[in-house]
């Protein structure tokens, strides 16, 4: 044949012929190992820690564990690297451990979801081959959708009432309710399995009766006790489950300062969006006749200078107290004389507004004012210090004083420009 062939072709037309054999040899060789190179993992997810993992869902709540294995074509050599990629809050275990990825694994990588939002796990590693990295098709899981129940709880007046606001996502429902029917309203929320306060007073307790493929609203109305403050836990599952015992526990901790001794600020013009931001002096002595002051409520201690060139509260900012039902009857003003002697004319104290603050510049609207606190406003038409307090009673049945300095401690004087002791008011001139 070579004979034959040599006869038929010359010498270099041989030559290229056996070097474009060879070079298709070398490129399936190299093909063939790339495709050894690229081989998949096959990732299993479960929610029960078992082998291989089982439960397999797409939903998770936060503050429940799936669990993770991956099986590979060829023995794995080490760099076994698990993580999640996404927006949800996620702590890996297992990370690294031979027996979670192998061509026959064991073991698995567990998942901890702390925080809401939606991820993919993935996994790398290395064979004779070389390393596969997660970008290798297999090597992330479709993605899960990671549900959790958020609580808030304004801060209130000490003596007041607070409102605990709890949402319970779409895809969850309390553990009582297991029906494993999803899209019907959510059932359950006052008994033991679903509910439970420590070291508060519950005076309400409103479950929500929403459907569970949509948001529902669960309050809580409690006072404080003689313990300081204490959590609010509430006990749920996936909405399509139909047993009791894989529940998930959600504390929101209702903490001692949300019942705060009042005090009074001045709020300054000018700022918008005002949610911490207020004057930290005692007395104001630059309002001007017929011009409307805005005073607010905050947390004792807060709303405090550190004695910069200005005179806002920055150490530590305000924050805001809500004390509902405030009427004029509340109102403590006291006319300190007139503008240069006693006998001048005294201010009054007229078109007073009694309010919530939404944060709004002064003069924006009749409630402008440090957002979330009961503010009061009123206009003067003529000149004198005026001094003013609230006095109201809790739901306790107790009597209070919000002033400038409820405990007496200077609010950072002396370097705020006021004299500890000698009067505890806010002073308008």
């Amino acid at each position: 044949m070579s004979k034959e062939i040599a006869q038929t072709v010359g010498g270099k037309r041989i030559a290229w012929l056996i070097a474009i054999v060879a070079a298709f040899a070398v490129f399936a060789t190299v093909s063939l190992q790339n495709d050894t190179a690229r081989a998949d993992a096959t990732i299993v997810c479960g929610t029960v820690d078992a082998d291989p993992p089982t439960g397999a869902t797409t939903t998770v709540p936060v503050g429940d564990t799936i669990y993770c294995q991956a099986t590979t074509l060829a023995a794995v050599t080490g760099g076994i690297d698990w993580g999640t990629t996404g927006t949800a809050s996620v702590t890996v275990t297992g990370d690294g451990v031979a027996t979670t990825v192998a061509t026959a694994p064991t073991t698995n990588a567990s998942f901890l979801v702390t925080g809401a939002g939606s991820f993919q796990v993935t996994v790398a590693y290395n064979d004779a081959n070389g390393n596969h990295g997660a970008a290798e098709a297999g090597q992330t899981t479709a993605a899960f959708t990671a549900v959790g129940v958020t609580a808030t709880t304004p801060t209130v007046a000490a003596g007041q009432n607070a409102t605990t606001t709890i949402v319970i996502p779409a895809g969850l429902t309390y553990c009582s309710d297991a029906t494993g029917v999803t899209g019907d309203a959510r059932t359950g929320g006052t008994t033991a399995t679903d509910f439970a306060v420590t070291g508060l007073t519950v005076v309400t307790n409103t479950p929500t009766t929403a459907l569970d493929n949509v948001d529902g609203t669960h309050t809580v109305v409690v006072s404080d006790d003689a313990t300081a403050g204490g959590p609010i836990t509430v006990y749920t599952h996936l909405a399509d489950s139909d047993v009791a015992d894989d529940c998930t526990a959600t504390a929101s901790t209702v903490a001692a300062g949300v019942f705060a001794v009042p005090e009074l600020r001045h709020i300054p013009d000018g700022v918008a969006a005002n949610t911490s931001t207020v004057i930290a002096r005692q007395e104001i002595n630059s309002n001007v006749r017929g011009s409307r002051h805005t005073v607010c409520l905050v947390a004792q201690n807060t709303g405090i200078d550190n004695n910069d060139a200005d005179v806002l509260a920055n150490n530590p900012v305000a924050t805001p107290v809500l004390i509902p039902g405030i009427t004029l009857a509340n109102i403590a003003i006291t006319n300190g004389g007139g503008y240069l002697t006693t006998p001048d004319t005294e201010p009054d104290f007229t078109d007073v507004r009694i309010f919530e603050g939404d944060g709004t510049a002064l003069g924006t609207n009749a409630n402008s004012g440090l957002d979330g606190a009961t503010c009061i406003s009123w206009v003067s038409t003529d000149a004198g210090d005026q001094q003013i307090n609230i006095v109201y009673v809790g739901a306790n049945g107790l009597q209070y004083n919000a002033s400038w300095d409820t405990d007496n401690d200077g609010n950072g004087a002396p370097a705020n420009g006021q004299t500890v002791g000698v009067n505890r008011a806010p002073i308008k001139e």
